[in-house]
């Protein structure tokens, strides 16, 4: 009145995004140089059919991998249900042992982003026998890698590397064929088990 403010009303407005993804299935534990699958399942929340097909996009954050075809069509989703979007990402063995950060994006028609969801894996690499390598190092935890990779830049000194977690207990195979090498337990725990114990038996009976 007059000029003068007499009162004030602040308003807050909440969008709801009409598509949401309700889950992403990929392994626990990805390796290098090989072909990584992720399913992405997206839910259309809203009470109407898309009225654009539906993209899901999958997108490196860090910049670590590399998504295979990275833009999937999954067409229009009818109102309440799910479609599901199939994607193959790789990364170099420069990059394992790292945490891989990714976004899935839900756009209709190409370009309207309505709706998205962030996710981390943690990596590893294959377990490769190399006759020039120094021995083979068997371990568990997810920062060993880190550190053993720091520790070869430094020392010079080159090693297979067993996971645990990627390849299983060490078998008496693997084992004997450093015969002559060193091999290297790292934070022995509960992880190796008795099929491990017996491929480091056999290796050092074999001399």
């Amino acid at each position: 009145y007059d000029g003068k403010v007499l009162g004030r009303q602040e308003l807050g407005i909440s969008v709801s995004l009409p598509y949401s993804v309700t889950a992403v299935n990929v392994s626990s534990i990805v390796t290098a140089e090989t072909d990584n699958k992720v399913q992405v399942s997206v839910r259309n929340r809203s009470s109407k059919t898309s009225s654009r097909p539906v993209t899901v996009k999958l997108i490196s954050l860090n910049g670590l991998a590399r998504v295979d075809g990275p833009l999937q069509n999954i067409g229009a989703i009818p109102a309440g249900q799910t479609a599901t979007a199939n994607f193959i990402f790789t990364f170099p063995k420069e990059n394992a042992f790292k945490e891989l950060s990714f976004e899935t994006q839900v756009l209709e028609g190409g370009d309207w982003l309505l709706g998205a969801r962030k996710f981390t894996v943690n990596s590893s690499r294959r377990w490769v026998f190399d006759p020039s390598s120094s021995g083979l190092v068997v371990f568990s935890s997810r920062g060993s890698g880190d550190r053993l990779d720091a520790s070869s830049k430094l020392t010079g000194l080159v090693f297979d590397y067993w996971d645990t977690q990627v390849e299983g207990q060490l078998t008496t195979e693997a084992a004997t064929k450093y015969l002559g090498k060193k091999i290297a337990l790292l934070g022995v725990d509960k992880s190796l088990g008795s099929d491990s114990a017996r491929a480091v038996e056999a290796f050092l009976d074999a001399g």
